[in-house]
């Protein structure tokens, strides 16, 4: 038997028709590009942990999708990919030596309601320097954050 929500989408989530999804593709091969060239590695952690990994007291447990493996953990889908850096970081990048230069792209899950413009489902690009401090280097973030800006191929997305 079929359930009338055959066909639906969960609300907060949605489908990517080609236009779109060539434009997306777009965006993160240009900000790949771009980071690439400042010295930063791309990184991918899973998409769900266990969710102790994920929670904080910025992040209850009440907004992630969670869900029981087979063996009765508790896993959550990430809900933004700070604690998963930290975590990739602390724990299998111990031996390398600072600064630490990685980005990542990736989906990210929230399960707050959706509004307009907040997805339960959105993707996530950013950068991190780790190990690394220096009042000099503020400037050097202006400098990037402008660069990604001022490229064509971001205002498609504002």
């Amino acid at each position: 038997m079929i359930s009338g929500r055959f066909g639906r989408l969960a609300p907060g989530v949605r489908d990517v028709l080609p236009a779109e999804a060539y434009r997306m593709r777009k965006l993160k091969d240009t900000f790949s590009a771009l980071v690439e060239t400042w010295g930063y590695q791309e990184v991918v952690t899973p998409t769900f942990e266990y969710i102790e990994n994920l929670a904080s007291e910025e992040l209850q447990e009440g907004n992630f999708f969670k869900f029981l493996d087979r063996q009765g953990h508790l896993m959550a889908l990430r809900p933004d990919m700070t604690r998963p850096i930290a975590r990739l970081v602390a724990t299998r990048m111990k031996g390398v030596t600072p600064p630490l230069r990685l980005y990542y792209l990736a989906n990210v899950f929230n399960y707050e309601q959706p509004q307009v413009g907040r997805q339960r489902e959105f993707y996530q690009a950013g950068v991190e320097l780790m190990g690394y401090s220096s009042p000099e280097l503020m400037p050097k973030w202006w400098h990037w954050l402008q660069s990604i800006l001022s490229r064509q191929d971001w205002m498609i997305f504002r």
